[in-house]
């Protein structure tokens, strides 16, 4: 962290600029009330909006120069969520947070992924600093689809959020072990954006790519370190395999379970229920193939495991908001 160190004071009064400018300007959407909490929606657009990636610094650390006074921002924030995905780092010290309504305390080297719909409020403790790393929505493109492909946990948690407004508040939280691949991304992340923050989006947007891939696979593994759940990674990567013809029961079957004792473990552990992983799943593909290539949608449907072109086709607005040959006309790569 010595590099970071040195460039922090500087970029705390750019950051400190920022919420400056959040605090006097109509950032959010009106109160909401839901489970006994008050809160507002911060809308994605006013944070940079020529920007995909934003960092903001929570910096609550005491200064000799400053006669005993606190830099930073000592107010906790009001319950939220935002329009754009959040995750904080405890670069220092430490965080106290609610998350919808649940208590949480964050030590230094823990970070903390929120989907959309997360309702939360955070305040460092002194000594303390806290990064918090933004990716609007406008980050997880068809670059982002291609490159992070195999990575099915993370793609489906960001994809799922994104087009999908029924989505469940979800979020995950990682330790950063000292000298690991996440520490290294995550510091680079953090030198490169406050050297020249509007300058390095290409960068930023490839070392947080490599962020995500190095946290969905410490995820796996936790996954399959938990004696309950060794086979559901194997689980996971066989339904996104095997979309286009795998059922609760031929699944089951592989792994050598009953059709409702599978149904359990998944929901149990994951949240969600198999046809939400079997309908991630094909959803994936169908970025894909309507994005790099033009296969016909009758055919990706036929592929993806749809009998119908018109089932599939409703299933898909459904859920993104847009018909498939809408999508393809705004994301194909390559013309037909």
């Amino acid at each position: 962290m010595e590099q970071l160190d040195m460039l922090m004071e500087s970029y705390f009064n750019y950051t400190n600029t920022l919420y400056r400018q959040l605090a006097k300007s109509p950032v959010s959407l009106p109160a909401n009330f839901e489970h006994g909490i008050t809160y507002y929606t911060f809308v994605e657009n006013y944070i940079l909006p020529e920007h995909d990636f934003v960092v903001l610094m929570d910096d609550y650390r005491s200064h000799s120069h400053t006669s005993g006074q606190h830099s930073g921002r000592a107010d906790a924030s009001p319950y939220h969520r935002h329009e754009y995905f959040e995750m904080f780092f405890v670069g220092q010290g430490s965080c106290s947070c609610y998350i919808n309504g649940e208590p949480y305390l964050f030590t230094e080297n823990q970070c903390c992924i929120m989907n959309l719909n997360t309702v939360h409020s955070m305040e460092p403790l002194p000594d303390s600093s806290v990064f918090n790393i933004i990716f609007k929505q406008s980050f997880f493109d068809e670059t982002f689809v291609h490159l992070m492909h195999q990575n099915n946990s993370f793609l489906g948690f960001f994809l799922d959020s994104i087009y999908s407004k029924k989505i469940p508040s979800r979020h995950y939280i990682f330790d950063i072990l000292p000298g690991s691949d996440s520490e290294f991304f995550i510091h680079k992340i953090l030198t490169e954006y406050i050297k020249n923050p509007r300058e390095q989006q290409t960068v930023l947007k490839s070392l947080s790519i490599c962020l995500l891939n190095e946290l969905s696979e410490q995820y796996k593994v936790e996954i399959s370190q938990n004696t309950h759940n060794q086979n559901l990674s194997e689980i996971i990567s066989y339904i996104w395999e095997h979309c286009q013809t795998a059922t609760l029961e031929n699944t089951a079957f592989v792994f050598h379970y009953t059709p409702s004792s599978l149904g359990r473990l998944i929901r149990k552990n994951l949240d969600c229920t198999f046809s939400d992983i079997l309908r991630r799943a094909r959803l994936k593909n169908a970025y894909l193939l309507l994005s790099a290539t033009d296969m016909p949608i009758q055919d990706i449907a036929l592929r993806l495991g749809y009998s119908e072109r018109g089932y599939f086709e409703k299933t898909f607005k459904r859920h993104c908001g847009i018909s498939p040959a809408e999508y393809r006309k705004k994301h194909l790569l390559t013309p037909p």
